[in-house]
């Protein structure tokens, strides 16, 4: 638990903060100084995403002081304090010319907690975080499974991320593919993937890492070296209508499902992979 000649030392000249009280173990509602908070960006390690632009416009322009929820800070045992949940309010406030936001103020959290409580505060608020910045938090909270996707991801040179190299955004595929067929057909569809067309997105878009994991359960022995020399010529976006397309066909009076359409796409993924070759693979 913070102690409060720490919090005194440390946050002196924030003000209207009552350290005197002796239940610093709860919330309370304080205003703090705006320029005395500090934001924990993934870009920098932490669990914050970037700024919505238009959101901060929104709140600026609709400015209503009585209608402002209150922000979320925490104030770390190093006496620094961190917001936790409200940065859009937080810079329309500041951009507003405000010197101090009303905010719910924790005490001791560390920066796990702190991402823990981030995403329980946008969660029951919005019912869904976003996919990515979701994922990030549980990294940063110590979610253990999340940590093994990230060092899957790291291991093939990949990040989780909107950057057009290097990078995948589809978090949800990735998840999928990690809970119905395992860390090492994930590690290997992302290999095969990156090597036939390069670490872009387009390499690793719906439905080509589901389709090729699924192949890949079905077909261990496959041989990844004639995968690469036979789908490099092809363009992924081809690839990805190809399988839309045969899904719909496959399927006309379903509605199809990531696994349906997986299933169909290892199936076409099968018939590239036996153009010209004598000892063919077996559709399953």
């Amino acid at each position: 638990m913070v102690k409060k000649e720490i919090l005194k030392n440390h946050v002196k000249g924030v003000g209207m903060l009552d350290f005197n009280s002796d239940s610093n173990d709860k919330v309370h509602m304080k205003r703090i100084r705006i320029d005395s908070i500090q934001i924990d960006r993934i870009s920098n390690g932490g669990y914050q995403p970037k700024l919505m632009p238009a959101r901060v416009k929104h709140i600026v322009e609709n400015f209503n002081i009585f209608q402002l929820q209150a922000v979320t800070c925490n104030i770390r045992q190093t006496g620094e304090i961190y917001l936790v949940d409200g940065q859009h309010r937080l810079e329309a406030c500041r951009l507003l010319g405000h010197e101090t936001i009303l905010s719910f103020i924790e005490y001791g959290l560390t920066q796990a907690l702190e991402s823990v409580r981030f995403r329980q505060l946008n969660n029951e608020k919005r019912g869904n975080l976003g996919r990515l910045t979701d994922f990030n938090a549980r990294v940063v909270a110590g979610d253990s499974e999340a940590m093994h996707i990230q060092n899957i991801l790291n291991g093939a040179g990949l990040k989780i991320g909107s950057h057009k190299h290097d990078s995948i955004g589809d978090i949800g595929s990735i998840q999928w593919v990690h809970d119905n067929f395992g860390a090492p057909i994930l590690n290997r569809a992302l290999n095969v993937l990156s090597a036939t067309w390069g670490k872009n997105q387009s390499s690793y878009q719906l439905p080509l890492l589901d389709s090729f994991a699924y192949f890949f359960n079905n077909h261990p022995d496959a041989n990844d070296q004639r995968i690469i020399e036979q789908f490099c010529p092809l363009q992924p976006k081809k690839v990805i209508n190809d399988i839309n397309e045969s899904a719909k066909k496959a399927f006309p009076n379903q509605t199809i499902t990531k696994m349906l359409r997986a299933q169909q796409g290892q199936r076409e993924i099968t018939t590239i992979y036996n153009r010209k070759l004598r000892n063919r693979l077996q559709y399953k």
